[in-house]
């Protein structure tokens, strides 16, 4: 297969991609929209960070928040592998903008899930966390979910998620404790500018 070959099988396949989409969003539009299902998800993407911005620890919000926020992109990732794969689905999907990924749960219930067990008896052992943060997600949450027809596990089993839950957790927990921020200062070449700066005022002024 030349190069020339290769671009236009890929431009097609990028074709089927819009169509899938496209496929998708219409069920939504016509199908999903403004169902007690749909009204459900909409109250499970606010109503997660309602409740984080309330009762969020305060005086920690910048590491909670990085936490949350690497839980989002690992998961995000996670799932454009997985789906890539035909692992597994959305069925019903709540945002016609973004109909391939589970936005409930990626982006609002994980990550402030996330940041709720690692503020929640901090001296607890993160392994233990991990554990049940992953339990409760693979073998609780995602049945309900599965119920609701918000994800369809195919052959994956709820296992695979456990693992995948817990390493999650564990690697935001980990960026959340990292202690090497150094604070933003100006760099040396703007040091040395407002040095130059004043030193020539100084001279003005001699003058």
């Amino acid at each position: 297969m030349s190069i020339e070959e290769g671009l236009q099988q890929a431009e097609q396949g990028y074709q089927k991609i819009y169509e899938a989409n496209s496929l998708t969003s219409s069920a939504i539009k016509n199908a999903f929209l403004f169902t007690w299902t749909w009204w459900l998800g909409i109250a499970l993407i606010i109503i997660p960070w309602a409740l984080w911005f309330m009762f969020g620890k305060k005086e920690s919000m910048g590491r909670l928040l990085l936490a949350g926020f690497t839980s989002m992109l690992l998961s995000t990732v996670i799932e454009s592998v997985a789906l890539s794969l035909g692992k597994w689905s959305y069925p019903f999907t709540i945002i016609p903008f973004f109909p391939v990924l589970d936005i409930v749960f990626d982006w609002c219930i994980l990550p402030v899930a996330v940041m709720f067990f690692i503020q929640l008896k901090p001296n607890i052992n993160p392994f233990i966390k991990a554990i049940v943060f992953g339990l409760l997600g693979a073998f609780i949450l995602e049945p309900i979910f599965e119920k609701l027809h918000f994800y369809n596990p195919k052959d994956w089993r709820h296992t695979y998620d456990f693992f995948i839950h817990s390493s999650i957790f564990l690697i935001s927990f980990w960026i959340s404790t990292m202690s090497n921020f150094v604070e933003i200062t100006k760099s040396d070449e703007n040091v040395k500018r407002e040095y130059n700066l004043n030193f020539l005022r100084k001279k003005e002024k001699i003058r």
